[in-house]
């Protein structure tokens, strides 16, 4: 199995995607450390569907020393501005998540941003997964919305017909 590389701060989003493709342990084998927030917790634990979510054992919940920033907040829902001010606080070059403001949030923050697709493509050319696609439908069938044209371009970049 490849070596984990660096550590990543987890939203929500992507936690809630890669558990419904049973995927989650993908991200314990790709990064040596993989540190979620309380308040993301918080959100994952009270389930999309209203049925309580198990979080692994393997993250590393942390607190904040200090208050999420205000100017976070206002643009994020709490989880995104947790995670991303987590990461900012821990030292940490790289955050997970897939919402799109989110993203364009913690890029201006100076973090590298990948999200539950980078990581199953990812995981697909360590090694570890031998094919996106059937993940990505289970997402699709679990209410996870991927847009086709997402679809089709990761496909195509995992080498699998779409």
């Amino acid at each position: 199995m490849p070596a984990a590389t660096e550590p990543i701060a987890v939203n929500t989003g992507p936690l809630i995607a890669l558990a419904a493709c049973d995927s989650l342990d993908l991200l314990r084998h790709l990064h040596s450390r993989v540190l979620v927030p309380t308040a993301v917790v918080e959100e994952f634990c009270r389930g999309e569907s209203g049925q309580p979510m198990q979080l692994p054992e393997w993250l590393e919940v942390r607190s904040l020393a200090a208050s999420v920033p205000a100017l976070l907040i206002s643009h994020l829902d709490i989880g995104e501005a947790s995670a991303i001010a987590l990461a900012l606080e821990a030292g940490l070059r790289l955050v997970a998540m897939n919402e799109r403001r989110g993203r364009l949030v913690a890029r201006d923050a100076g973090l590298s941003v990948t999200g539950s697709v980078g990581i199953l493509l990812r995981a697909k050319r360590k090694g570890l997964i031998e094919a996106v696609a059937p993940r990505l439908e289970a997402m699709t069938k679990n209410g996870i919305w991927l847009g086709r044209a997402l679809i089709r371009r990761v496909l195509a970049e995992a080498d699998e017909t779409p």
